[in-house]
């Protein structure tokens, strides 16, 4: 079975291949950002250090992961598609 654009067909297992791949990446990306702030808390309380943030950065830190948590649920939400394209193609 073929997806139909602009008169080309293109194989459904090669759209969701595709789409795997970008999802696999923003995972990625998104693993990436989470190591991140992990080595620095983690840097910060093997010192003994506490972090501290100031208002401005603390908005900022809850901006940061509550946009991580959005991407990551919106990336479930393609790999439930890719599934369901993988069912059905």
């Amino acid at each position: 079975m073929a997806a139909q654009s602009k008169g080309t067909s293109v194989p459904v297992t090669s759209i969701t291949y595709n789409k795997l791949l970008t999802v696999q990446n923003s995972l990625c990306e998104a693993s990436s950002v989470v190591h991140f702030w992990r080595g620095i808390f983690f840097k910060a309380t093997d010192k003994g250090d506490g972090i501290e943030l100031s208002p401005e950065e603390s908005c900022g830190f809850i901006h940061l992961m509550d946009d991580l948590s959005k991407r990551i649920e919106s990336l479930i939400c393609e790999l439930d598609e890719c599934r369901e394209g993988a069912r059905h193609g």
